[in-house]
């Protein structure tokens, strides 16, 4: 079986389009994407240093990876 990752965008106020945009944070997202059965996540962000990499990290736990980090947000919102 492959691997399927979900991309994830936490935005404040949705502008254009993204993989796939959801409200709260990127630790309730990770687990949520665990239980829809992902095995992966890239996170699309705004703003790198509003990261909680420890949260991240303790979120995805051992079982699901964090594929990518894009920044494709910023072109977006601004």
């Amino acid at each position: 079986m492959g691997d399927n990752i979900l991309a994830l965008s936490i935005v404040d106020k949705i502008i254009g389009t993204a993989p796939y945009m959801c409200e709260g944070s990127f630790p309730e997202r990770i687990a949520y994407a665990r239980r829809l059965g992902y095995s992966g996540v890239e996170l699309n962000i705004a703003d790198p240093s509003r990261l909680d990499i420890p949260a991240l990290k303790r979120a995805a736990g051992a079982d699901i990876r964090i594929t990518a980090f894009g920044t494709g947000r910023a072109y977006v919102n601004d």
